[in-house]
């Protein structure tokens, strides 16, 4: 594994961490109980559900906004076309899964307005397929909340440099896009 792939790994973990610490719960205590300074007998870090659709929204933003802007900054800085390194974008599936086995997170890339690079990529929902409209309308996010989910959906700017790759063939340089799926559990009171 070349340092050049290694720090790109590093830095993609580090800003994912930061990214879940601040947006996803972790290490925030709500309760006198959860307060006390003893460490908990599990070194899993503690996860709470958010318990409202404006907490799930703003998790949702910052993980949105984190993931975002540290794709920008490892292909700006690490990715080079012309070497066969990963991709940044696929790196971060590893990171997605790890996120789903530990904190019930389910995030995914999906194609906007330009063709899928992987045909994992291809919107898959009911709720992927409208989020891909909104987007590609130039709107930035799009939500839905169920009973025990909060769906969203964001923007990702492809700049520039991005388009080599994503349309390889384009006849100009109009503002295209991908976006990120984040599919949330939520833990709302009971409305009874």
């Amino acid at each position: 594994m070349t340092n050049h792939y290694r720090n790109c790994r590093r830095i993609l973990t580090f800003a994912l961490c930061l990214g879940i610490f601040l947006g996803a719960g972790l290490g925030g205590a709500s309760t006198a109980e959860e307060t006390t300074t003893e460490t908990p007998s599990s070194s899993k870090p503690v996860f709470h559900p958010p318990a409202s659709v404006k907490e799930a929204r703003s998790r949702a933003y910052l993980l949105h906004e984190t993931i975002h802007d540290t794709l920008h900054v490892v292909h700006r800085d690490f990715f080079d076309a012309d070497e066969s390194i990963a991709i940044p974008s696929h790196s971060f599936e590893d990171v997605f899964e790890g996120l789903e086995r530990s904190y019930g997170l389910k995030i995914r890339w999906i194609a906007v307005d330009t063709r899928a690079m992987n045909v994992d990529n291809k919107p898959k929902t009911e709720f992927e397929l409208r989020a891909v409209k909104k987007l590609a309308t130039g709107q930035k996010h799009f939500e839905e909340v169920d009973a025990d989910s909060f769906q969203f959906a964001g923007r990702i700017h492809l700049a520039s440099q991005c388009l080599k790759c994503h349309v390889p063939s384009r006849s100009n340089n109009d503002s295209r896009s991908a976006g990120l799926v984040i599919l949330m559990p939520m833990s709302l009171p009971d409305s009874n």
